[in-house]
């Protein structure tokens, strides 16, 4: 079996659940104060700074739309818009909770890019 068809039978629930997982995970990446980040160099595994950002934000919007790839079309709108919102408000939350880190415009970019990708892929798998 493809990897496209194994992907297709699992069950929306099960993304939808993989999705909430890996938004904490970068919830508390994203957190995690500056000094501690580079105590554990998390960003070793994933290279330079913003294509983590567009990693982590495409598989979120492609797990989330594939959470909902049955439904309305209304839903996986919400699932594009709660990923942007999600990493602006998470530059926000860095800047004003998580000591040693700022906001990042060009993270928001990153990000926003990464929801791009994501729906491409999603839209890739599913057609």
């Amino acid at each position: 079996m493809h990897l496209k068809n194994k992907m297709i039978t699992i069950r929306e629930s099960t993304y939808q659940w993989w999705t909430l997982l890996w938004a904490m995970v970068i919830a508390y990446l994203s957190l995690t104060s500056a000094a501690r980040m580079q105590q554990f160099n998390v960003w070793d595994f994933v290279g330079w700074d913003k294509a983590g950002h567009l990693f982590f934000y495409t598989v979120l919007t492609f797990m989330g739309l594939m959470g909902y790839a049955r439904t309305s079309g209304l839903k996986m709108k919400m699932v594009i818009f709660f990923a942007n919102s999600f990493g602006i408000l998470m530059e926000f939350f860095q800047l004003y909770t998580s000591k040693g880190r700022l906001f990042e415009f060009n993270d928001v970019l990153a990000n926003a890019a990464g929801v791009v990708v994501g729906y491409i892929l999603f839209k890739i798998i599913i057609n």
